[in-house]
């Protein structure tokens, strides 16, 4: 998942900026549960 591929890049001592996707189900809220902006080329609401 994005939350943890964020995580492992701090594990890391690296500083994530910003997360992409190529689909995202927006309907899982994933977003909220990320701390970078995320971006994704098609979302799906339901």
């Amino acid at each position: 998942t994005m939350e943890a591929a964020v995580e492992l890049v701090r594990q890391q001592g690296g500083t994530p900026v910003a997360g992409a996707c190529i689909i995202e189900l927006a309907f899982l809220n994933g977003r909220r549960k990320v701390e970078v902006p995320v971006t994704s080329m098609i979302s799906y609401d339901s």
